[in-house]
């Protein structure tokens, strides 16, 4: 691609923003189960029914103009870690999570509510193929500003015991550690790589918040997880901002 571009480039035009750094679109690629939408430069990537030989269902990627590895660009495949940006739910002692229901598991539809280079607003409704959970439908507001999620979920049948969002927070490179700062009583974490900064705050509420030091290998180096959690709603909210 470098070569034809050498090849057919015109000098005469005057360079200008790209595509990716304007922003302003959210598409849907069923065949690579995917959806990709971009604001001002703010990328998010959704995988809509995962392999699990390489990804989860599920937000698996964010990225910026000013954010390079401390935001995630990729995350373990689900036969290694069922992880991804988002939600989990217990009822009793079954576990379960939005990144564990992979092709065949789950039908994904998308709503496009706004395209603009200032804001794109999407919403993500998935079908569950659980005893526990029958719905998850995330809504996503993609600024300059960061982005801003309000995920729901829907139980088969009466309460949750308890929902979590969880944040792979990257820790290591193989050779630089990132800086941490971390404030369990606000659920926010502040991740630092380089020159690059990563913000995930969980909206007030009664929660509790906490941090697993497990470290998970992926293609970038190694991550851990940040978590909030809340018990009796089936509704929580969380902000990513570089």
């Amino acid at each position: 691609m470098l070569g034809y571009s050498y090849l057919f480039a015109d000098d005469s035009i005057t360079e200008g923003p790209s595509f990716s750094e304007t922003g302003g679109f959210a598409i849907q690629l069923v065949v690579h189960h995917k959806i990709i939408a971009n604001a001002a430069g703010i990328y998010i990537e959704i995988e809509t029914a995962a392999d699990p030989a390489y990804q989860n269902t599920g937000l698996m990627r964010i990225h910026s103009k000013s954010v390079t590895l401390a935001g995630p660009s990729d995350l373990p495949a689900g036969d290694k870690a069922k992880l991804d940006i988002g939600i989990t739910w217990q009822k009793g002692t079954t576990q379960e999570s939005l990144a564990m229901f992979w092709r065949g598991l789950v039908q994904t539809t998308l709503l496009v509510e706004k395209e603009d280079p200032s804001q794109v607003l999407i919403t993500v409704t998935y079908k569950l193929s659980s005893k526990i959970v029958s719905t998850v439908i995330e809504q996503y507001i993609i600024s300059p500003y960061g982005l801003n999620v309000t995920t729901t979920v829907t139980p088969v049948s009466g309460n949750l015991d308890s929902l979590r969002l969880v944040f792979p927070t990257f820790v290591f490179d193989g050779r630089t550690n990132s800086t941490i700062v971390r404030d369990l009583l606000k659920g926010a974490e502040s991740v630092r790589f380089g020159n690059s900064v990563q913000k995930f705050a969980g909206a007030p509420g009664a929660y509790s918040s906490g941090f697993n030091e497990t470290q998970v290998a992926f293609r970038n180096g190694y991550l851990s997880t940040f978590w909030v959690e809340s018990n009796g709603t089936n509704q929580l909210e969380y902000s990513l901002s570089p």
